[in-house]
C-alpha cells in the first residue's frame, strides 16, 4: 500500500517563563504569523525551481560510497526499531517464587529495502537544496534524525541511550535516568532482544536488594552506532 510513515520531530523549543508566554498572546496577530510562514516556503520553493528548472539528472558516480553504506546501515537499524511485536509482560520470579509468564508474538521485521531507498531519496533532497547533485556525509546528518524519529520511540530512547553508554545499560539505569518504570523498561528491553538488536542477562539485584537487575547490550552487528564517527554525525 506504499511507503511507510517517516517522521521528523523537531527539536524542542527552550521551555519558556509564563512572562513570556503571556506576550505572544499580545504580539503578531495570527494572520500576520501565516503570511511570513508563507512567504519563507514559496521563497524556498521559488529558490528550487530557479536553479533545477528542468527535470533533474541525478549524477549518480557522484554519490560518496561510504556515505550509502551509512544509509544503508541506517535502514537496517530502523527495520529493526520499528518491527511489530506483541507482548504482555516480563517471565520473572519474584521474592515468594511465583512466576509470572510473558506471551509474545513472533515479531515481523520489515525487508530494509525500501526504507534503504526511501532514506536514499531524503539524502538526495537534501543534497539537491544544497546545489549538489551527489550524496555527502554533510547529508547524513538529517536522515539519521528521520531514521531514528519514525522508530518505535520507547525503542528508540532506550538505543540512544545505549550509545550514550558504550553500547550496554542496566534497568536500573533505564528506570532513573529514563524515568521509566520497570515493567516498560524491562518490555522495551526484552522488546530489542526479541528483534535482534541486543542481548539481555539477568543479573543480581543492586545493593539496595529487592527484584534483579537486567543488564542490555548491543549486539555486534550494531557497534558501529557507538563509534565517535556515529556519534559526530547524530549530534550534528
Amino acid at each position: 500500500m506504499g511507503s511507510r510513515e517517516y517522521v521528523y520531530i523537531l527539536p524542542k523549543e527552550k521551555e519558556r517563563t509564563p512572562e513570556e508566554l503571556s506576550k505572544e498572546l499580545t504580539d503578531e496577530e495570527f494572520a500576520a504569523k501565516s503570511k511570513t510562514c508563507r512567504d519563507a516556503v514559496h521563497s524556498f520553493i521559488d529558490y528550487l525551481w530557479s536553479t533545477c528548472p528542468n527535470e533533474v539528472e541525478w549524477k549518480r558516480e557522484n554519490d560518496d560510497r561510504e556515505t550509502l553504506t551509512i544509509i544503508s546501515r541506517l535502514a537496517v537499524l530502523l527495520s529493526i526499531l520499528r518491527g511489530s511485536i506483541e507482548y504482555q509482560q516480563i517471565t520473572e520470579v519474584d521474592e515468594e517464587g511465583k512466576t509470572t509468564e510473558g506471551a509474545y508474538t513472533t515479531p515481523v521485521i520489515e525487508e530494509p529495502h525500501r526504507a534503504n531507498q526511501v532514506l536514499y531519496n531524503f539524502a538526495r533532497g537534501h543534497a539537491l537544496i544544497n546545489g549538489r547533485k551527489g550524496v555527502t556525509k554533510d547529508d547524513l546528518p538529517l536522515v539519521i534524525k528521520i531514521a531514528l524519529n519514525s522508530a518505535n520511540t520507547d525503542r528508540v530512547r532506550i538505543f540512544e541511550f545505549l550509545l550514550e553508554n558504550n553500547g550496554e545499560v542496566s534497568s536500573k539505569d533505564i528506570q532513573d535516568e529514563l524515568n521509566y518504570s520497570r515493567t516498560t523498561a524491562l518490555t522495551t528491553m526484552e522488546s530489542l532482544k526479541i528483534l535482534g538488536s541486543t542481548d539481555t542477562m539477568k543479573g543480581n539485584p543492586g545493593s539496595d536488594g529487592g527484584k534483579p537487575m537486567y543488564h542490555t547490550k548491543l549486539k555486534g552487528k550494531f557497534k558501529w552506532f557507538v563509534s565517535q564517527e556515529f556519534k559526530a554525525l547524530w549530534r550534528r
